[in-house]
């Protein structure tokens, strides 16, 4: 994407995902140890092409075993969930636009 920011024109490069974070539908600008991003991160170089990173939170199980975590991840979300991450992925828009625009 490019940008204007203080009169110039910037690449800017957005990575957004979903997180296991505490509360669904929550918005986040870290990895938090997320595999997949620090992957990206490895891949690009941090400091070659750097990125800003937003976490759109899909809650998490109590329990932190792996079958329970994954099963956690990969189930059907309800409609209510599908709801929250819509309005989460408008706010997320919204930042990605104001990051594009230079004004964060």
């Amino acid at each position: 994407m490019g940008g204007a920011a203080h009169g110039k024109s910037v690449a800017v490069y957005t990575l957004s995902h979903f997180g296991e974070l505490e509360k669904y539908g929550l918005i986040e600008r870290s990895c938090r140890g997320h595999n997949g991003v620090k992957s990206v991160q490895t891949a690009l170089g941090k400091n070659k092409m750097p990125f800003t990173r937003i976490c759109i939170g899909i809650g998490r199980p109590k329990s932190h075993d792996p079958k329970v975590v994954s099963s956690y991840i990969l189930g059907k979300m309800t409609p209510k969930e599908k709801n929250i991450l819509g309005e989460s992925a408008h706010e997320c828009m919204k930042i990605i636009r104001d990051i594009t625009d230079g004004v964060i």
